[in-house]
């Protein structure tokens, strides 16, 4: 299977995104009508203390071409051609279904979350989808998602305002096809070089080079702080950055905007390189810290852990804050959660605790892991953990109230070490770990982590910052 994200952005008919007006009898049905362009009849009762949104979810290829991941999605089932296919490949090949078969898989698998923290990843819903529709005379589909007010409340604020929010779609599909010759792939390292060398490029024949995603799983509806396009309102995309001059924008603000694409590749791979740039330096930090290079390590890791009990009590506090407000009181006062209150905060499973084994095993290699993953692009983009432009100042102070214990800061860190040297020493052997291979569900909650630590570092950090962060990985 593979994974697909897709930008929710503007269609010309207006905004992917519209907060419905409920009434006793259900949802304001002139509203919806208005903003559907659809004459269904949809029977959706109000909930005390939900809020009803409804949502564009994307568009068909046929119609509105591809993303800036030259991911396709066709409407429907039909005959393709490919101009030209690989050695063994048929020449034509029989499309199964499309959008028009597939986008009821949102009632089925769907859920709504924030940045992308989905089911696939062991995340709970944060919201649930009402109804979906594919609209034929728009051509995309539609759905109308339920929110608890309570869980989504700067969300509905904006919306209310008329502030723009950013949704992405995410789905998987068995396997796609490219468009120019015919290979399917079912992982990333199977794609052709037309697709990984060559995307949305056009030939002579003015053939584009595009993933065809005809049998979708529609599972992930997730408002966004830095979305996976690199041009956020942009749904009708004509260019990519490899290969015309410009970009054009399709949004309310910048209709009919033209941006260079030398302009639009700085501010989009600035922030990848600077991402990798870490990576590489936290790699090299890890070999040093597993080779046990580091003379300091020992105790700035004892001065780095926190009591099983104070942690669970740190996660209490935070819980329901917004993360996007945690990390950013986190970055402006250098509080940087553990690795286990980070799990606790953004994975909520009812009341139960998350399951964290493994998961230490995996901090210890996760960037020099990061480095040789194949979804390293993925990752480098991924701004699921970005700080929010400002936060609430009732975040910010119980942030700030954890500088003592979780803070990276030098002076922090340093009474940290005294407390740790004046403490007298227990003579005990720690228990020998098991020597198993972690599980996936370990490793992936180690990269979140670790992705959310690159967040945390971006923009400005020393090599102090660097050190404890990789220091801190190894604590747990």
């Amino acid at each position: 299977m593979i994974p697909k994200r897709t930008q929710l952005g503007w269609f010309e008919q207006g905004p992917s995104c519209t907060l419905l007006n409920t009434y006793s009898k259900g949802v304001d049905k002139d509203q919806l009508q208005k903003i559907a362009s659809s004459t269904t009849i949809i029977d959706i009762k109000p909930v005390k203390g939900h809020s009803f949104v409804h949502l564009i979810t994307m568009g068909a290829g046929e119609y509105y071409g591809a993303n800036v991941n030259a991911d396709f999605f066709n409407e429907k089932e039909g005959t393709v051609t490919f101009p030209h296919p690989c050695p063994g490949v048929s020449p034509t090949m029989e499309l199964d279904g499309g959008l028009m078969k597939y986008h009821h898989t949102y009632m089925e698998h769907g859920g709504v979350y924030h940045n992308h923290n989905n089911s696939k990843k062991g995340f709970a819903k944060e919201g649930s989808i009402a109804f979906e529709m594919y609209n034929t005379k728009m051509h995309r589909g539609e759905v109308i998602v339920d929110l608890e007010d309570s869980k989504w409340t700067q969300t509905l604020q904006k919306l209310a305002n008329g502030e723009p929010v950013l949704w992405s779609m995410g789905c998987s599909v068995p396997f796609d096809i490219c468009s120019d010759c015919g290979t399917k792939a079912r992982n990333l390292n199977q794609r052709c070089p037309c697709l990984r060398f060559d995307k949305l490029g056009i030939d002579k024949e003015g053939h584009q080079k595009v993933a065809i995603n005809d049998r979708p799983c529609l599972h992930d509806i997730s408002d966004v702080l830095v979305p996976a396009d690199k041009i956020a309102f942009g749904l009708r995309k004509v260019a990519s950055g490899l290969n015309y001059n410009q970009v054009f924008i399709n949004s309310e603000e910048n209709k009919g905007l033209y941006i260079p694409v030398s302009v639009m590749n700085k501010i989009a791979s600035r922030k990848e390189a600077d991402r990798y740039s870490l990576i590489v330096k936290l790699a090299s930090i890890e070999k040093k810290l597993l080779a046990k290079t580091v003379p300091e390590s020992e105790t700035l890791s004892e001065a780095m852990e926190i009591p099983e009990e104070q942690e669970k009590d740190i996660a209490k506090k935070l819980e329901t804050s917004p993360l996007s407000d945690i990390t950013s009181a986190g970055r402006k006062h250098r509080v940087m959660l553990t690795p286990k209150t980070f799990v606790r905060i953004v994975i909520k499973k009812d009341d139960s605790e998350p399951d964290l084994s493994g998961m230490d095993q995996s901090l210890k290699t996760v960037f020099a892991d990061m480095l040789g993953d194949d979804n390293l692009p993925e990752i480098l983009e991924d701004g699921s953990y970005e700080p929010g432009a400002s936060c609430s100042k009732s975040v910010e102070d119980k942030v700030k109230g954890l500088s003592a214990d979780l803070s990276i800061d030098p002076e922090a860190v340093q009474k940290r070490v005294i407390k740790v040297a004046l403490k007298p020493k227990k003579n005990l052997e720690k228990k020998a770990r098991a020597d198993e291979p972690p599980t996936e569900a370990a490793k992936l909650l180690a990269r979140e982590y670790a992705k959310y630590q690159l967040s945390f570092l971006a923009g400005t950090c020393s090599e102090s910052d660097l050190l404890l962060t990789a220091i801190r990985n190894h604590a747990v």
